[in-house]
């Protein structure tokens, strides 16, 4: 996560094909112009939010410009921006791997309980923990496996 993420690796070209081909994000803006985030209804934080980042007076630092971004290869939105441009603030993927991309910096989400509920949402989806059932496979007698 981070407001300038994007910007760097696409608009300075520090790692546009890492941002587009690994991360699956695309960078369309350097400001949404707001201060609030709010879950996207089709993804894994449906219901949370919305959000406030910190503008400097509330123990962080001012997000002066988060990123607007867009999904790319596979990915979905995850969080919008209310207000300002409006646009996409994170995405998902769930593939090989399981990824989120945020604009913003997650440590300048306030107040603290919004924060965890955030993070605790997240992480859910990324490790995915729900138990898988394995069954063994069991060969007759005289069966050629």
């Amino acid at each position: 996560s981070g407001s300038e993420v994007a910007w760097d690796l696409v608009s300075r070209g520090l790692g546009p094909d890492f941002y587009h081909n690994w991360l699956r994000a695309e960078f369309v803006a350097d400001d949404a112009g707001t201060y609030q985030v709010t879950a996207a209804p089709e993804g894994a934080l449906a219901g949370l939010g919305p959000f406030n980042l910190d503008d400097g007076g509330h123990g962080t630092y001012n997000v002066r410009w988060p990123d607007r971004i867009a999904a790319n290869a596979g990915a979905t939105p995850a969080l919008r921006y209310e207000g300002g441009t409006g646009g996409v603030a994170a995405i998902q993927y769930a593939g090989s791997y399981r990824l989120m991309v945020m604009g913003f910096p997650l440590e300048a989400v306030y107040p603290d309980a919004d924060r965890q509920a955030l993070t605790s949402r997240a992480l859910t989806w990324l490790l995915d923990t729900r138990p898988r059932l394995w069954l063994p496979l069991i060969l007759g007698a005289g069966t050629n496996p």
